[in-house]
């Protein structure tokens, strides 16, 4: 038979104290502090690498084009704007430069919070470089553009190089 109020002396219905109430919500508020910094992270990290991509494969189709419909393709980085843009051009710079249409043409932009931090060789305004056609030759040895995401010291940078006479782009790894 049981009574009514139930017997408080039996330690099955002791709850949890005020303390450890409390210190169960500093550890969970602690976690989830350090959830949402590695996710913000993460984010830009794809968020670069998205751009490394596109700009590394459109490189890479440029001297693609180069080598299937035998022209000069042009690739022109723009640092201010963060564009590019890749086209078919008859002739090799200093000599007059006209641009052949009916040909692939990419234009492209980065992303908004993707920035062109430096390129080598040193350019104020623009890179340009180009994939000589037949053979999807690159007008000269190497060239190097570095992205980022943001403008700080501590945000996430990443390197695009174009490598050799053959031009081959190398992504590099993601670094502060």
């Amino acid at each position: 038979m049981s009574t009514y109020p139930p017997n408080t002396s039996n330690s099955y219905l002791r709850g949890f104290t005020l303390i450890e109430l409390l210190v169960l919500l500093s550890v969970f508020g602690i976690l989830f502090a350090l959830g949402v910094s590695i996710f913000a992270r993460s984010r830009q990290t794809q968020a670069l690498l998205a751009a490394q991509a596109q700009l590394s494969t459109d490189i890479e189709r440029a001297r693609s084009f180069s080598r299937r419909y035998s022209y000069n393709y042009r690739v022109t980085l723009t640092i201010s704007t963060r564009s590019y843009v890749i086209e078919p051009i008859t002739g090799t710079p200093p000599a007059a430069v006209t641009v052949v249409a009916g040909y692939p043409k990419i234009t492209a932009t980065l992303p908004s919070n993707i920035q062109v931090i430096s390129t080598v060789p040193s350019a104020a305004t623009a890179l340009v470089f180009i994939y000589t056609g037949p053979y999807g030759r690159l007008n000269a040895s190497n060239y190097s553009m570095r992205i980022g995401y943001g403008n700080g010291a501590n945000d996430l940078k990443t390197d695009v190089d174009l490598v050799g006479v053959t031009g081959q782009v190398i992504r590099r790894g993601i670094f502060q």
